[in-house]
């Protein structure tokens, strides 16, 4: 599933979110006491990305260095991820 653009775009997009939280949260936790409701519905959606996220690394398949094949099997997937 390397090579399907729209997975190369969602690894963008949550590489992107990953920045973010690294760069921005501390910064807003240290400058900001209250967070207001624009804030709170953006803190909402980069969590829903992240778990959105979770959810289709168990079904997206990866190839095999060893045995050199794609795996599509759940649960090799979900063995891997964990």
């Amino acid at each position: 599933m390397e090579d399907n653009k729209y997975k190369q775009y969602w690894d963008l997009y949550i590489g992107l979110l990953i920045l973010y939280v690294a760069l921005f949260v501390p910064y807003r936790m240290a400058v900001e006491a209250k967070d207001t409701k624009g804030w709170q519905v953006w803190g909402y959606f980069v969590d829903g990305s992240f778990f959105i996220d979770i959810v289709l690394t168990f079904f997206t398949s990866f190839y095999d260095d060893i045995e050199l094949e794609q795996v599509t099997s759940h649960k090799r997937i979900a063995h891997r991820y964990f």
